[in-house]
């Protein structure tokens, strides 16, 4: 996957925080799995592969604008996917992609795992969206909060509160797609595991499956 923008590298965050993995369980919305299994991936990347017995679905949700991807795709294809995909799980992608000059970064990705482990055990969907700008009352009320609790640096400003809430529109456009998957006659159901996965971090180890429950 090539470079596109010279400033990528510089862009592409060291890793913040841990892929949020979560086993679905059923009449829940996305917002309530954020109280489920958080992986730590700190393992040794040299350890052995995990078979589990029971085989599971799984997804992954990704979302926003893919100008690091060109730096992180090799991090998140082997430390995230391919963890999985060695187990014997099944993987589909889900995205929201911004509608701007990096959005076809997150086809090639796509495209580049289905050509490394087969079309048959991943697969993606991306939809590009121009990102709606939030309501100014919905701004100024979560800017109120923020304020409050002091969670932010003043300096940010409202512009960061309204970035923040695009992407949480957007990582709600990435679950449904993944819902409308789900409903569809000729799939398997519900996933077993939904996955938030961030375009702009490098993964340095891989998910240490044996945690999975």
């Amino acid at each position: 996957m090539a470079a596109r923008n010279a400033n990528s590298a510089r862009n592409a965050r060291q890793p913040l925080a841990i892929p949020r993995v979560f086993v679905r369980v059923s009449a829940y919305s996305l917002a309530s799995l954020t109280l489920g299994l958080i992986w730590n991936i700190a393992a040794d990347a040299g350890s052995p592969q995990v078979k589990c017995a029971q085989l599971k679905r799984v997804a992954l949700l990704m979302y926003g604008e893919a100008r690091s991807l060109n730096v992180t795709h090799c991090s998140i294809r082997e430390n995230v996917v391919a963890p999985f995909l060695d187990a014997g799980h099944s993987v589909r992608v889900f995205v929201s992609a911004s509608d701007d000059a990096d959005a076809w970064q997150y086809g090639a990705f796509i495209n580049k795992c289905e050509e490394t482990f087969g079309s048959e055990a991943f697969s993606g969907k991306v939809v590009v969206e121009t990102p709606t700008k939030p309501p100014g009352t919905c701004v100024d009320a979560v800017w109120a909060t923020y304020e409050k609790s002091k969670a932010l640096e003043p300096a940010w400003g409202k512009p960061y509160v309204e970035e923040l809430l695009v992407q949480f529109a957007q990582r709600e456009s990435a679950n449904t797609l993944r819902r409308k998957h789900e409903e569809a006659i000729n799939n398997a159901g519900a996933f077993d595991i939904v996955a938030l996965v961030r375009p702009d971090v490098q993964y340095r180890s891989k998910l240490q499956l044996q945690r999975l429950p």
